[in-house]
């Protein structure tokens, strides 16, 4: 299968891009640098401060400082020292049970919606900027529509929501990328798919 690069045009008039469950996953921030705001949610509602320290030790392997608190307790702020890119963690959120009425603000400007590691509920696309979407996926996480019916991936195979474009980035085995320094973009790939079907069979990298 030939892989490319996505063309930047595609997206580059999208300002920002909503990961809901991200926890410390930073490759996207790497990968799409024409993406300026990475909307990032911790959908788990009782996560102890362990999760802000290694995040915020990881973001700072990459470029990132973190912004001094603002009066949003559940806000986290990190720009990049060289580029004009920034991220902004609300931790203690669930979603979509609970959720803090900035970080919704902010979803509602995003039309992009990265996918890794967890399928959110299908109501992240009422919150997100209206008309065609894009996805964001990788080759570890199991798209499946049939596990969960109120997901993204059966909304949308549904016909729920109109996908512009799909993305894929390659990760190897056993990849550590929550360690940025072994994070090298020539070892990831980024392949547009075009068609949901092929989605659900994006998972490729099993162990």
């Amino acid at each position: 299968m030939k892989h490319s690069r996505p063309n930047p045009q595609l997206m580059g008039f999208e300002d920002s891009a909503v990961f809901i469950g991200a926890s410390i996953n930073i490759l996207p921030v790497l990968l799409f640098r024409n993406i300026q705001t990475f909307i990032y949610i911790d959908n788990l509602p009782n996560m102890d401060g362990n999760m802000e320290h290694n995040f915020t030790k990881t973001v700072n392997g990459i470029g990132f400082h973190k912004m001094p608190k603002g009066p949003n307790a559940k806000l986290h702020e990190y720009t990049h020292k060289s580029r004009c890119t920034r991220i902004l963690y609300f931790m203690n959120n669930a979603f979509p049970d609970k959720m803090d009425p900035t970080a919704l603000e902010y979803i509602r400007k995003s039309a992009i919606l990265i996918c890794c590691g967890y399928v959110p509920h299908k109501s992240i696309f009422e919150y997100m900027k209206p008309g065609p979407k894009y996805f964001i996926g990788d080759n570890i996480t199991y798209y499946l529509s049939s596990w969960n019916r109120d997901n993204v991936c059966e909304y949308i195979q549904n016909g729920g929501v109109l996908i512009k474009e799909f993305y894929r980035f390659d990760i190897p085995k056993s990849y550590p990328y929550w360690i940025p320094q072994y994070v090298e973009e020539h070892h990831i790939v980024k392949i547009p798919v075009t068609k949901f079907d092929s989605l659900e069979n994006m998972c490729t990298n099993k162990n």
